[in-house]
């Protein structure tokens, strides 16, 4: 049986290389967002492989033990969710190392866990970032369900929210927690414009002001961050009150994180007067290297053209 299953799992891997696209791939890695092996593949194309093998508990397994992100996928889309366990669920949250795989096993297969609701609140308190990530996930995917698992431990998660919510005198809606999963979804910084847009893509519609409202209130509570750049305000998923880092092209515009522990010890060292520091966001300003290249080839044709004349 196992020799079948390895010879599944080679022929799967045969197949990724036919689908491959580079241009994916590479921007995913530009992005942050690295594996061993990232053939690029498409979801679609994933989602019609697992309607080919169906549910499959072994050749799920065999899977998720590769060190590729279309295998990975892959076993989140074609493993039964009656036949994971909370120990096999536990080590396969622990095996996610990014916000991008983190989306998709959420998606895919742990918000459709018998024990789904039990996770959530225990990976909540977890203190592995991406962990506390899925456990927010699956909540949100199951509020968004009209689920109401635990009322007595869902109305203890939301008391900071519901505070707020009685400040701003907003009651709790499901267009809340579905602008909430929105965000958490989004990968990277996403405008208001975005985020209307990505709502409407998944079916749901609010109005703007709705968004702002909400964006507003998200915000109050470290779920979301608010920056102020040079082409307009954009937002950003905050699954703890981890501090922020960025690098901002002065030419294009282009905003990515800096992971810089010097940095954050730097700060976090910085005696303040009188002042109990939360937390920071840092923003460095500066040239890209694809601007670089192209302000230097501008200079370069330039000179060319005076010494032709």
């Amino acid at each position: 049986m196992n020799g079948d299953i390895n010879e599944t799992v080679r022929e799967i891997k045969r197949s990724f290389r036919l689908l491959m696209n580079g241009v994916v791939s590479q921007s995913m890695r530009q992005k942050g967002v690295d594996y061993k092996i990232n053939w690029g593949v498409s979801l679609p194309d994933l989602q019609k492989m697992a309607q080919q093998y169906g549910k499959n508990h072994e050749l799920a397994i065999a899977l998720w033990q590769e060190n590729i992100r279309e295998c990975k996928i892959l076993a989140t889309l074609i493993m039964p969710p009656e036949e994971m366990d909370d120990t096999l669920a536990k080590q396969w949250v622990g095996d996610v190392n990014s916000q991008d795989l983190a989306e998709m096993a959420c998606f895919n297969l742990f918000q459709h866990l018998q024990h789904a609701a039990d996770l959530s609140y225990q990976w909540m308190n977890s203190n592995g970032e991406i962990v506390r990530m899925c456990g927010y996930l699956i909540l949100s995917r199951l509020f968004m369900k009209g689920e109401n698992p635990h009322r007595n431990r869902i109305d203890e998660f939301l008391d900071e929210v519901a505070l707020a919510l009685n400040r701003n005198n907003l009651r709790r809606t499901p267009e809340r927690y579905a602008i909430l999963d929105a965000a958490y979804s989004i990968r990277g910084h996403f405008s208001l414009e975005e985020l209307d847009e990505y709502l409407v893509e998944h079916n749901f519609r609010v109005s703007r002001a709705t968004l702002y409202n909400n964006l507003r209130l998200f915000r109050k509570l470290r779920f979301v961050i608010c920056h102020r750049l040079q082409g307009g305000t954009v937002y950003e998923s905050c699954y703890d009150n981890k501090d922020h880092c960025h690098q901002i092209c002065t030419v294009c515009g282009k905003v990515s994180e800096v992971n810089s522990p010097a940095i954050v010890e730097a700060v976090n060292e910085t005696k303040l007067r009188r002042f109990k520091k939360d937390g920071f966001t840092l923003y460095i300003y500066g040239v890209c290297s694809t601007c670089q290249a192209v302000i230097t080839r501008k200079k370069m044709n330039k000179e060319k053209t005076k010494n032709i004349k």
